[in-house]
């Protein structure tokens, strides 16, 4: 990906004040007595991305990596998100994929690259606890565990020092987000990090779980690292684990066995858990449950299913990110039954982005013929929608965007769904998600909108021009796309389709009716 002039700047701004050695003003009311920052080795931008890396020494002097992302609207403060990457030990990738979210809000995400030369196997990333090598057992021995300040998940601690003086952040605490891998370190992290400064935290489909309880004592089941039987773990640190804002999340469809997935763990504890991811996240979240019941105290996780989500991060990143940043108080939105055909309406399709600047709708500072094509929605009833688990599909795809959890959109107000990117600044108000598989993939030449409820039933249809593969259905227009601008309704004539040039002189106007 290019970068545009304003995220460049920003990035090379940072670069100048490390060289320099200028702090912007580490913030200490937060800090911790206790954790120094990372030290930095080097810092400088990603050659052609948003995204800038650091160097840096941890605890036991390995080099690693951090990428990070800052948006437009940085400020002292702006929230802090950790993305923990999958086994494939791609940070950037999954830096790339949350990005969206970040900007959106404001947040600062960081991706530190636990790579395979320092961290060979996965129990050397998602379960850094043991001193040589994982405890497999069901008795605890202290020569095999390290100290807790040694923990790997410790080195979250440190580099949020860091990013908190390197960039001038307020912030008191962080949240995390892990997906695959990434979620077996997020929950572990929770379980085994009492004195953190976590705020919130979100393990996304875990190939296996490490279970808050200790079996009865003889169930092999519940050894470490399936259980806390053999851990140093006792009743105090499982209550204070359960008051933890956490969030285990899994795909509706990630449903593959171990037989079918080789990474998906098939050692009898694991198959206890279930037979899948999704078997394996529900008898998590219950046997946490079971653990808060004999403890006689209330538990603050909670378990969410992402309708129609597979093993797949960019499937799953808007609904994890929705919890990440909602009022802790906020519950998601109920998916919304039929009626939303009769309050929802396209109301801009932008499928030919025009060649250079000119085409850059979602603002991100580069034009892309996919990352910026948008289809705008407009609620015209009297009550909210609730949009999560809808699906928007084109002629060959029915699945080009699945809404996220958390996809309320109030009476009035208006949703843009880009093909991809980053989209940057503000759209008149309006919510702003991107395609859920990576792109819109809309056919200038002729294609199909369609919009299907939860159930996969179509409520909305708009065809264009030779209409592809299916043929022509629906709202039909007799005209192809390819003009290098949207079309769009008007509030003088809502139920006719024009060139969005003929009625302003701009190309596009993302979530506003001109």
């Amino acid at each position: 990906m290019k970068i545009g002039k304003t995220k460049l700047f920003g990035i090379f701004t940072l670069y100048l004040a490390w060289v320099t050695n200028v702090a912007w003003g580490a913030v200490d009311d937060c800090a911790s007595p206790h954790v120094e920052p990372a030290q930095v080795l080097s810092l400088s931008p990603v050659a052609g991305s948003p995204y800038g890396q650091i160097q840096f020494l941890t605890r036991d002097q390995r080099t690693l990596k951090a990428y990070y992302y800052l948006p437009i609207n940085l400020g002292a403060n702006s929230p802090v998100v950790f993305v923990m990457h999958g086994a494939g030990r791609d940070a950037l990738n999954y830096l790339e994929l949350f990005a969206p979210a970040a900007e959106r809000h404001a947040a600062v995400a960081i991706a530190i690259e636990f790579d395979q030369t320092n961290y060979p196997s996965s129990d050397d990333y998602t379960l850094g606890v043991g001193r040589n090598e994982t405890p497999y057992t069901g008795v605890y021995n202290p020569s095999q565990w390290l100290d807790p300040n040694d923990y790997l998940y410790r080195e979250i601690e440190h580099v949020f020092e860091m990013a908190r003086n390197r960039f001038g952040l307020y912030a008191c605490g962080y949240s995390l987000v892990g997906h695959s891998a990434g979620g077996q370190f997020v929950h572990r992290f929770v379980t085994f990090m009492r004195d953190a400064r976590l705020l919130r935290a979100v393990a996304v489909s875990s190939g296996w779980y490490t279970l808050l309880s200790h079996g009865n004592g003889r169930d092999s089941n519940y050894y470490m690292p399936y259980g806390l039987q053999g851990s140093p773990l006792i009743d105090d640190d499982m209550r204070t684990a359960l008051a933890r804002d956490l969030v285990i999340m899994v795909g509706e469809e990630d449903t593959l066995t171990a037989e079918e997935d080789d990474m998906v763990r098939g050692a009898a504890q694991a198959n206890h858990q279930g037979a899948n991811r999704l078997e394996r996240a529900t008898f998590y979240f219950n046997t946490a449950n079971a653990s808060a019941d004999r403890l006689a105290v209330p538990s603050n996780w909670h378990l969410d299913v992402v309708p129609k989500a597979r093993h797949n991060f960019s499937e799953v990143m808007a609904s994890a990110a929705w919890y990440l940043f909602a009022h802790v108080d906020e519950e998601p939105c109920d998916p919304s039954d039929s009626y939303v055909a009769n309050s929802l309406r396209v109301d801009e399709i932008h499928a030919d982005p025009a060649v250079g600047a000119a085409g850059d709708a979602n603002r991100d500072g580069v034009r892309d013929s996919q990352a910026d094509e948008f289809v705008e929605l407009r609620n015209y009833g009297d009550q909210p929608l609730c949009l999560s688990g809808w699906t928007l599909a084109d002629g060959d795809n029915s699945r080009r965007h699945v809404f996220p959890i958390g996809s309320k959109l109030d009476a009035g107000k208006t949703l843009l769904v880009f093909g991809g990117g980053i989209p940057t600044g503000e759209y008149a108000g309006a919510k702003v998600q991107t395609a859920s598989s990576g792109m819109l993939n809309l056919n200038n030449a002729g294609d199909n909108l369609r919009l299907l409820n939860p159930g996969g039933v179509e409520t909305l249809h708009i065809s264009w021009g030779r209409c592809g593969e299916i043929g022509c259905q629906g709202e039909y227009l007799n005209f192809d796309l390819e003009i290098g601008q949207s079309i769009t309704r008007t509030t003088q004539n809502p139920g006719q389709w024009v060139r969005h040039s003929l009625v302003d002189g701009q190309r596009y106007s993302p979530g506003i009716l001109p």
